[in-house]
C-alpha cells in the first residue's frame, strides 16, 4: 500500500513538473502587426521548411500524408518563437517550438503547445490561421 501511494506521488510530481515547463520557456511578449497585410518572405520560409525537415528527419516520406499547422506572430518584426502540430496519418499528434534566436527546438506536449500557441498568436488578427501549413484546409 505504501509503495502505490509512493508511486502516484512521484508520478504526479513528474505530471506537474513536466507540465510547468512551458511556463519556463521565455517567450517575449508579442507585438500587433501595425500593417494591414502579413508578410510571410523567404526568411520566414526557410524557418518553416526547416520546422518540418527537423520533425520529419527521420521519415521524410510523411510530408505528404502529414497534417502541418505552423504558428508565430503576424508582425515580421516580432517572429522569434514559432509552434507547430503535426498531425500523422494513424491520427497521432506531435508538437514543436522553435525559437529563432537560439536555433533550438523543444519537444511539446498538447498542454505545453496550447499554453505557448496562446502566447505567441496573443496578438494576431486571426488566432486560427497557422502561418504555414502542408495538407491543411480551412474552411
Amino acid at each position: 500500500m505504501k509503495l502505490s501511494k509512493f508511486a502516484i506521488v512521484l508520478s504526479s510530481l513528474f505530471f506537474f513538473s513536466f507540465n510547468s515547463h512551458a511556463d519556463t520557456i521565455i517567450i517575449k511578449e508579442c507585438r500587433t502587426n501595425p500593417h494591414d497585410y502579413l508578410v510571410f518572405n523567404e526568411s520566414d520560409h526557410a524557418i518553416s521548411e526547416k520546422i518540418v525537415d527537423h520533425q520529419l528527419a527521420n521519415n521524410p516520406d510523411l510530408k505528404d500524408d502529414t497534417i502541418v499547422e505552423i504558428y508565430t506572430n503576424d508582425y515580421y518584426e516580432d517572429r522569434d518563437d514559432w509552434v507547430a502540430s503535426f498531425t500523422f496519418e494513424d491520427k497521432h499528434k506531435s508538437y514543436l517550438l522553435y525559437q529563432v534566436d537560439k536555433d533550438e527546438f523543444t519537444e511539446l506536449d498538447q498542454n505545453q503547445y496550447q499554453f505557448l500557441l496562446a502566447k505567441i498568436v496573443k496578438c494576431n488578427a486571426d488566432k486560427q490561421q497557422p502561418i504555414y501549413s502542408l495538407n491543411f484546409d480551412v474552411d
